[in-house]
């Protein structure tokens, strides 16, 4: 399978030496150094990148290797930005779409609510909406109190969680078409992720002291 090593793994000899990258950082003068060094405080990690259309095979490979019910997509909440917003209220409010729309079509894609005035003043399509009219002043204003909410949940396109025991022994995890499994996490790292990797520890303590005290001491 294509893939090349991104960042400081893309440049270190170890990652050459054992076949994970494919470009010789000293024919290169690349500064393989970034990778091992006694200054890092944390280890390193490989961050490696591959074909779009080498997606699917790669899922199912993860899936076939550690179990569909060890396995599981991260789960993501698409949340309320400016746009959709500004259309929920005019929809609870029985505005006819047309009447608005129009000034919500120039609005930036990816505008927060909480700022939009500002946003839409630095923008040369949106510079010039009547926000202080109505119905535009009643609506964003509506708009405010509903921004950033959880919109619907979606699917991360490449982040997985790898558990020891099945996914469901940490936390509920919906089934999903082919066995594939969304976890409801939002972000990995987060407190969600702190769980997990609790549990995981403490299950990789008792798996290799049964019985014992973390120290291996026994009771």
């Amino acid at each position: 399978m294509r893939s090349v090593g991104r960042g400081s793994a893309g440049n270190s000899l170890l990652s050459y030496a054992l076949g994970i990258t494919h470009v010789n950082p000293l024919e290169h003068n690349l500064f393989f150094e970034r990778f091992l060094n006694p200054e890092r405080t944390h280890l390193p990690d490989f961050d490696i990148d591959f074909g779009t259309d080498d997606r699917e095979e790669v899922l199912r490979y993860i899936f076939r290797r550690y179990g569909a019910e060890r396995v599981a997509m991260i789960g993501t909440y698409s949340t309320l930005k400016a746009r959709a917003a500004l259309r929920e209220i005019t929809k609870a409010l029985g505005i006819p779409e047309g009447e608005v729309d129009p000034f919500i079509k120039r609005l930036p894609y990816f505008a927060s609510v909480k700022q939009l005035e500002e946003e839409c003043a630095i923008s040369p399509a949106s510079s010039d909406i009547p926000f202080n009219r109505e119905p535009l002043r009643t609506i964003v204003a509506l708009a405010r109190r509903i921004g950033e909410f959880p919109r619907h949940m979606a699917t991360h396109p490449c982040g997985l969680v790898i558990c020891p025991t099945p996914i469901t022994d940490f936390r509920a995890a919906p089934a999903r078409g082919q066995g594939v499994r969304d976890h409801a996490m939002v972000d990995a790292r987060g407190r969600g992720g702190g769980v997990a990797q609790d549990r995981y520890h403490r299950t990789e303590r008792a798996r290799r002291h049964p019985g014992g005290r973390r120290d291996g001491r026994g009771k």
